[in-house]
């Protein structure tokens, strides 16, 4: 009885330090799947920034700047970007003037930017300062979560407007996550303390 008791504790002892060589793997894995998922997801972010800033460059050199021009080229670019929710041409008082695509993006035409009350300090920065100002998670105009950037665009010192970039998190989680991770892990995206 003794020996069994005796041999019945070192078991315990071996399965509690497998266990816990086990969870520190499963920790391991984790970090170095987080690590990887962050380097997507940037890589993702700077190829759709850095083309939104030379569609920015185009339409401050285009001779014919128009709604018929940005329209062709703006989806153009939507259809080469996949994971973008929306490209939209913002006028230079702040009022969303064209949204690509149409589908999907109802009642953002028309919306005051410097007014809104989430993103006006956001659209006022970029109005102040070059290249893109993003904000923190935000509930969409369009419905769901996800962020904006704005951009400025000028040509001989004035803003002829801004160009606004729209991600939503379901999208952005879709495209830049390894099949099937979202099913083993949870996801939560996060700026800060937000």
């Amino acid at each position: 009885g003794l020996v069994f008791v005796a041999l019945l504790g070192s078991m315990a002892a071996i399965a509690f330090w497998i266990t816990r060589i086990e969870d520190r793997s499963r920790h391991q894995l984790a970090a170095a799947m987080a690590g990887q998922v962050a380097v997507r997801i940037e890589d993702f972010l700077s190829d759709r920034f850095r083309a939104v800033e030379q569609f920015g460059r185009d339409i401050a050199a285009a001779p014919d700047f128009s709604e018929s021009w940005y329209r062709v080229r703006a989806a153009a670019l939507h259809h080469a970007l996949p994971g973008l929710q929306a490209l939209n041409w913002v006028d230079g008082a702040g009022v969303i003037a064209w949204v690509t695509p149409e589908e999907g993006n109802p009642g953002v035409v028309g919306a005051r930017l410097f007014e809104h009350p989430v993103v006006a300090p956001f659209i006022t920065a970029a109005s102040e300062q070059d290249g893109f100002r993003t904000t923190f998670p935000i509930p969409l105009l369009q419905g769901g979560q996800g962020f904006v950037g704005y951009l400025r665009v000028t040509k001989d010192g004035r803003t002829l407007g801004y160009l606004n970039v729209v991600f939503r998190f379901d999208a952005l989680t879709e495209r830049v996550f390894p099949a099937g991770i979202a099913d083993v892990y949870g996801v939560r995206l996060t700026d800060g303390d937000r």
